[in-house]
């Protein structure tokens, strides 16, 4: 690769695109991708995404949009399990119609680097094809999914995993791993049902009924295969079966320790905050391959920072936090319990952004403190926050950054973070916020109450954010692609050095033959 402005070609790997799949990994990585074709580099995708009920076979789909060229590997067979874990890590490991397929669009797409987001749905065994084939692999880190079955190295009695030899509760954990990918599927339903009703004049008054929502599916498919003939539904193929109802505990330690032994050979695994470098370290990844280098989205920058003057009602805030007990969603509860013993009750409010689940609804109605304002997109985040004095963080799992409480410090708003994870990268005590040092609802709650109590303080950490850390913390999108392409060119003279190594090694046994 000459010339310090030569083109890249670089291929993603990422698990969905927007707006099929809607969570950060995804936006940072799309974010990225829309930075680099405007920079004018070739820019693709491999992406395990759409799950057809009607296909008798995964295929793999290419399609186009913002100048990205996807590879959509349609109907993958490795189960997606998210947060429940899989019930079958040996596939995890490798499959090899995923491995064909990537061979396929690596031979197509001949990138200069590869970019690897996440490998959820694809095996793992990729990293090794990058390295058998010399392509050089930068991995940004962004969750545990390689080490951890379920993502967030939390285990079944609710504690941070730090294990070495996690099998024994690697089973534990993922006994109600599903066998086949059915949310996926509800999820193509969906999505192809939300574009029909856009696509076709008049849907909407019948797209909910079922025998409706299968026909969208099927057209969808169609049009995803070029007008083809679709397959009729065959769930006898959709997954290939386990061999047993329960994998032995001894295939999720052959999990763990294959999984470190391919990070081992990236040539570059981005860690977001310093937590991912200790904990990725302590599990067996070697350190002079991690580096710190914390992810960002595009939308911070529309987040208008403000000044908060000393608010005489205290306004918090929590985001997409009452989804699961390890986001911290009875932490909030327990703490709004406590703040009434403490006769705080009127003296404040909480809105709660994001979805909640109905058990979780019912406590935080008890707490007339509370508004729950819903779902929200990215364009609706700057009012939401217009009027909240703090921030906070509950999260009880390893929070790989959590982009929830940049969002606050984008907006100059003070933050209430757990003392765990990336939350600690941005939640300085006595300058961007508090940290809660146990976790636990009972300091929550405190350092809640002397806000509460002492206002003053909040303009004051608002001050001193937008003095001192906003502009270091936030980090634009085009920085952040600025200071990637640094990193893909170091790899890539790596790469050219260790070939020209190799290749004045050969001359050399040539003449001495």
């Amino acid at each position: 690769m000459s010339g310090a402005r030569a083109r890249l070609r670089v291929l993603h790997v990422v698990s969905g695109f927007r707006p099929w799949l809607n969570n950060g990994l995804v936006a940072y990585a799309e974010d990225i991708m829309a930075v680099q074709v405007s920079h004018g580099h070739a820019v693709a995708a491999f992406v395990p995404g759409r799950q057809y009920p009607v296909l008798r076979r995964p295929r793999l789909h290419r399609w186009k949009r913002g100048g990205v060229r996807i590879y959509e590997w349609l109907n993958s067979p490795i189960v997606v399990g998210a947060l429940a874990g899989t019930a079958d890590p040996q596939r995890e490991l490798d499959d090899a119609e995923s491995e064909e397929v990537f061979a396929r669009v690596l031979e197509e797409f001949a990138p200069d680097v590869v970019h690897v987001h996440d490998l959820a749905g694809l095996p793992s065994s990729l990293l090794d094809m990058l390295a058998v084939a010399g392509t050089p692999v930068a991995m940004t880190l962004q969750d545990y999914f390689l080490l951890c079955p379920t993502v967030r190295l939390y285990d079944a009695d609710r504690n941070v995993c730090v294990r070495t030899q996690p099998a024994a509760m690697c089973a534990v954990c993922c006994r109600d791993a599903p066998r086949a990918n059915t949310p996926l599927r509800d999820r193509t339903l969906g999505f192809e049902g939300q574009r029909m009703r856009r696509l076709v004049p008049g849907l909407a008054a019948v797209a909910g009924s079922p025998p409706v929502g299968r026909a969208l599916a099927a057209l969808g498919a169609r049009i995803a295969h070029g007008g083809g003939s679709v397959a009729q539904p065959d769930a006898s193929a959709a997954v290939a079966p386990l061999a047993t109802d329960a994998r032995p505990a001894h295939d999720y330690q052959r999990r763990r320790d294959v999984n470190v032994a391919r990070l081992n050979r990236c040539g570059a695994l981005l860690a977001p905050s310093r937590r991912v470098i200790e904990l990725h370290e302590a599990l067996g990844v070697e350190r002079q391959r991690l580096r710190l280098f914390a992810t960002t989205l595009a939308h911070l920058a529309t987040l208008t920072a403000r000044r908060i003057a000393t608010p005489a009602t205290v306004t918090f805030a929590v985001l997409n936090a009452m989804p699961a007990q390890e986001k911290g969603s009875q932490l909030v509860i327990d703490a709004l319990d406590l703040l009434r013993a403490e006769r705080l009750a009127g003296r404040f409010r909480l809105l709660v952004g994001g979805w909640v689940p109905r058990e979780a609804e019912a406590a935080l109605r008890r707490h007339p403190e509370v508004e729950l304002r819903g779902a929200y997109t990215a364009a609706e985040l700057d009012g939401l926050l217009s009027d909240v004095d703090v921030g906070i963080v509950p999260s009880l799992w390893e929070e790989v950054l959590g982009f929830v409480g940049l969002e606050f410090v984008a907006k100059g708003i003070p933050v209430i973070g757990n003392a765990i994870g990336g939350i600690t990268d941005y939640t300085l005590e006595g300058e961007t916020g508090w940290l809660n040092r146990s976790c636990s609802a009972q300091e929550l709650a405190a350092i809640m109450a002397a806000v509460i109590r002492a206002p003053a303080q909040i303009s004051d950490l608002n001050e001193c954010i937008l003095a001192r850390h906003r502009a270091a913390l936030v980090q634009s999108i085009a920085a952040n692609a600025a200071r990637l392409e640094l990193i893909y060119r170091e790899l890539l003279e790596g790469q050219d050095s260790a070939t020209a190594a190799g290749s004045a090694g050969s001359g050399e046994r040539r003449v001495g033959a």
